[in-house]
């Protein structure tokens, strides 16, 4: 199980200020950053799953 955090240091470059009020678009922004980050390690792990088929041993019956 792995666990994967968002962390705002700067608010300000989200441009959604630091009221309240915007809790909700910025939480909604860092799970969308959190998805990427995580698809974009689904897709590295693709990349490195060695391509094994099982082999036809010759005609059956």
């Amino acid at each position: 199980m792995f666990r994967f955090e968002a962390i705002v240091h700067t608010t300000a470059e989200l441009q959604y200020g630091r009221v309240l009020e915007r809790f909700g678009e910025i939480v909604g922004r860092l799970a969308g950053i959190t998805e990427r980050f995580c698809t974009m390690l689904d897709c590295v792990d693709i990349g490195f799953i060695p391509d094994v088929r099982p082999r036809s041993r010759g005609s059956s019956r």
